[in-house]
């Protein structure tokens, strides 16, 4: 009777097991089939998912609460494996994508910048967006990079200014230069682009270019800390190397977007565009992205440093300049990133130049 009963409960047991099988099977391809990506575009190749699929720990952090740059020793840590394919893309004119900056007297920030974004993300169009920096930005002469790359345009703070000015600045980025381009990021100079997977910046919007339900593409951001600093160091990218938790609360469930010039409509408030034929803001994932923020954060693909504080003296300086929105960072923030602190992020100082 005891081997009968065994024998019985296999095919019931096999059966539960199909059953259960099916419906896994059926979920897979409904999520699928609702992102915009497609299934190529949401399928890693294996040496990506090696580097995409690692978790941070944050509990072994102690997110701290510091003011004004006291900090404790940042744990050991060591740098992560570099993607040299992704880092140093084939060396283009091609103009696929541009980058849209909204600064004002920020000259000593935005050699690295330029320098990072050519050649590690392959841009060859920078339009530099003069809020009325006294002196004008295209009055200095090194940049780092080949001054044919470089568009000044020149707003006078006087009779040029208009409210929410830097969604203004955006917009007149796509009415000028729109038919110049595939794409086009909008940035600030604190923030740094980073490809993350096995994919350089050209190759990724390639990709998405193909399909005609992406309008934009939000980029997660990273937010880095002072480090404890106090001055300037000689690259932000060396410099700081501590970063703010994806825990709750967090800044990093913010984002900046690299939107497709065919569908601008329109900026939304810095951070996101509005689109037109219905398209959508997605993530790296696929998947539609509501106004500012998104989650789960992730960065498999694709990240946006965020360089929110930097030293104390250039935090100084970021308060009294202002910014393009008229609505100045405070203590209050600084404090808030600081508390926020404690993970090591050495990503960005890997790269040269």
């Amino acid at each position: 009777m005891l081997l009968r009963y065994k024998l019985d409960a296999v095919p019931r047991n096999w059966g539960l097991a199909a059953g259960f099988f099916t419906i896994l099977v059926t979920f897979h391809f409904i999520f699928l089939a609702i992102s915009p990506y497609g299934v190529d575009e949401l399928q890693l190749s294996g040496a990506e998912a090696n580097l995409s699929t690692t978790k941070t720990d944050y509990s072994i952090y102690n997110p701290l609460k510091n003011v004004l740059g006291s900090k404790e020793p940042a744990k050991a840590y060591a740098p992560p494996s570099t993607n040299y394919s992704a880092m140093y893309p084939p060396p283009s004119d091609e103009e696929y994508v541009a980058i849209c900056l909204a600064v004002r007297g920020q000259h000593a920030d935005l050699p690295e910048f330029m320098t990072h974004h050519y050649h590690h993300l392959g841009i060859r169009r920078f339009y530099i967006m003069d809020d009325g920096s006294e002196p004008p930005l295209s009055t200095y002469d090194d940049y780092g990079i080949p001054r044919k790359h470089i568009t000044f345009h020149y707003y006078n703070r006087t009779t040029d200014h208009v409210p929410d000015m830097q969604d203004h600045i955006y917009n007149s980025c796509m009415n000028l230069w729109r038919n110049e381009h595939t794409w086009m990021a909008f940035l600030d100079a604190d923030e740094m682009l980073e490809m993350t997977g096995e994919e350089d910046l050209t190759t990724l919007l390639k990709r998405l270019e193909k399909n005609r339900m992406i309008g934009a593409l939000a980029v997660q951001w990273q937010t880095h800390t002072s480090n404890g600093l106090l001055k300037r160091p000689i690259s932000a990218r060396k410099g700081f190397t501590d970063c703010i938790w994806d825990g709750t609360p967090t800044h990093n469930q913010m984002y900046k977007s690299i939107v497709k010039t065919e569908f601008h409509n329109g900026h939304n408030h810095v951070h996101q565009a509005f689109l037109t034929d219905n398209t959508l803001t997605v993530g790296e994932d696929g998947l539609n992205v509501p106004l500012a923020a998104r989650n789960p954060i992730t960065r498999n693909r694709i990240a946006l440093h965020h360089y929110a504080l930097k030293s104390r003296e250039e935090y100084e300086e970021k308060i009294a300049r202002s910014n393009a929105m008229d609505q100045p960072k405070d203590w209050s923030f600084w404090e808030s990133v600081e508390g926020m602190g404690g993970v090591p992020c050495f990503e960005m100082s890997t790269y040269d130049p």
